[in-house]
């Protein structure tokens, strides 16, 4: 009885060493398993969370559990829990050479020269006891487990940062540092919102360092399309990938595109603490360039102040003044301060009277210093034409009787008909009707636009007068930017009478191309030989 009682005693410690040894490990390895596929998912939704505060200015917190506890046991013994760490990395610089900015304002300091900014990825380590689970990084748009350099394993492959000729830079900056079994919750919070898209041309090769411990090879295998080590046709041939070279350089990756035009669009998300917030960088005409103004009339001027990621910069005070001789009465409002969508406007009054036909005028605006101490101040200029005993044309300035002269954009720019489409509206204050005959439409987010659909729909719409440029194939039939088109039935617009104008859809590069929160420029071309120019950044769904 004894002998039997040591002897089954016996088998069952054999029996609950065998399972401590071998079951307990396999099911937690399973829950560390499980723990680090949840970590990847966490990783791609705070990178997906990240992308849109970027684009939105908009906060979406992510959570993402650090740790994992095992199945509580009784009579055996589990690890610790396991603990994990989220936090920034280190600092690293995005390199863009090469690049200069079509815009002449902008040509200020998109010049060719080198241009960098700092961005860290976020980086997730777990202590797992029983399976071999690398970093997960964030870097670069890209979700990726960092084995090796050439065997990293790709969580989530989308690489937006070259996309045909659109070039797409979200810089992360910050400390942040987490670290337990418990859940995290990241919080990013926009410095820099991608408002702006900036169009730039390479006249040789333009050249991107990203901070990578990625090879040249994974990164020509993630580009896809968009690499063409045979290309070099010029980024206005979209038939073909404008990447022509990938080449590691240290501890960044290198990028070489191929001579053309290509826009650009960035921004800088905050995470934790030590966020720096970006700084202003220069300045741009926004309208009233080029106007003609009558003697004693007005003109309105607006500028917009950037900052380094070519976004809008609110609260700055920027200052104008008259560069040529000042005649009786005319002045410029002295100073404005740049609201949220980076616009401070003045008002330019011309003179009481001219001698001879007419006056060139030239006004700066600007910020900054010129003392040692300071900024560098940063400019722009305006040249206007006051003209004796004529009306104001131009951008519609007052102190005219012109049918631009007539015509308010109400600020109600908005997406129509989906993300690639755009409506606004007009007024006529004036006492008479007023005929657009002709549209022309400048943005750096797009090339074209084209609508097949046709009946009733049309690419550009201004009330019941359009212009259409064929269904057949938007290569040949799309309207351009950048070209004074022809209203195939001219716009009237009635006194006090409010007029929709719709543009859709916008392509860029041969693809139909979001135009939510983008830069646009449209001309109105008047019977009278006025011309009216808005200039309004898009809305958002």
């Amino acid at each position: 009885m004894q002998v039997g009682a040591i002897l089954l005693f016996a088998v069952l410690v054999v029996l609950l060493s065998i399972y401590q040894a071998q079951v307990v490990p396999t099911q937690n390895e399973g829950t560390e398993f499980q723990h680090s596929q949840a970590v990847q998912s966490d990783m791609v939704e705070l990178r997906n969370n990240l992308l849109k505060t970027a684009a939105s200015g908009n906060s979406y917190p992510t959570a993402v559990d650090l740790g994992a506890r095992y199945q509580p046991r009784i009579f055996f013994v589990n690890p610790p829990p396991v603990t994990g760490q989220l936090r920034t990395g280190a600092a690293g610089n995005v390199t863009i050479t090469g690049a200069t900015a079509t815009e002449s304002d902008a040509a200020d300091y998109w010049n060719g020269n080198e241009r960098n900014f700092t961005t860290k990825p976020l980086v997730y380590r777990a202590s797992y006891t029983y399976i071999d689970s690398p970093d997960v990084r964030y870097s670069n748009s890209l979700v990726y487990r960092n084995y090796t350099q050439q065997n990293a394993q790709i969580v989530d492959a989308d690489p937006s940062i070259v996309d045909g000729n659109r070039l797409t830079f979200v810089t992360l900056t910050g400390n942040y540092s987490q670290s337990g079994v418990r859940t995290s919750t990241l919080d990013f919070q926009t410095k820099s919102t991608a408002m702006k898209s900036t169009q730039v041309t390479a006249d040789s090769e333009m050249t991107i360092r990203l901070p990578s411990s990625l090879s040249a090879d994974r990164w020509e295998s993630l580009l896809g399309d968009d690499y063409d080590p045979d290309g070099a046709d010029g980024a206005t041939d979209d038939a073909d990938g404008h990447v022509v070279d990938v080449t590691e350089d240290g501890s960044r990756i290198a990028l070489t595109l191929e001579p053309g035009t290509y826009t650009l669009q960035m921004a800088n998300v905050g995470v934790g603490t030590g966020a720096d917030d970006p700084r202003p960088w220069y300045v741009v005409k926004q309208s009233g360039n080029g106007s003609t103004v009558a003697e004693d009339g007005t003109q309105t001027l607006v500028a917009e102040v950037r900052d380094k990621y070519n976004n809008p910069y609110s609260g700055q005070t920027v200052h104008a003044e008259i560069v040529t001789a000042k005649g009786s009465g005319e002045s410029v409002t002295p100073t404005d301060e740049s609201g949220v969508d980076g616009d401070a406007s003045f008002t330019y009054n011309a003179p009481d009277s001219i001698t001879g036909q007419e006056k060139k005028v030239n006004v700066s605006v600007w910020f900054g210093s010129d003392t040692l101490s300071g900024e560098p101040r940063q400019k722009a200029f305006y040249d206007l034409t006051v003209r004796k005993g004529g009306t104001s044309g131009g951008d519609g300035g007052g102190g005219g009787s012109t049918s631009a002269s007539q015509i308010d954009y109400n600020y109600d720019a908005s997406p129509y008909n989906g993300e690639s489409g755009i409506q606004f509206s007009i007024t006529n204050t004036g006492n008479d009707s007023v005929e657009v005959t002709d549209v022309m439409v400048n943005s750096s987010a797009a090339d074209t636009i084209y609508e097949s659909s046709g009946g009733n729909n049309h690419e550009i719409m201004v009330g019941s007068g359009y212009y259409d440029s064929g269904d057949q194939a938007k290569g040949r039939d799309a309207y351009r930017l950048e070209t004074k088109a022809p209203l195939i039935r001219p716009a009237t617009v009635a006194p006090g009478a409010d007029s929709s104008v719709k543009l859709y859809y916008f392509y860029d590069g041969g693809r139909e191309t979001n135009m939510q929160y983008e830069s646009v420029t449209v001309h109105l071309y008047f019977d009278d030989g006025s011309e009216k120019t808005i200039q309004f950044t898009n809305g958002g769904y």
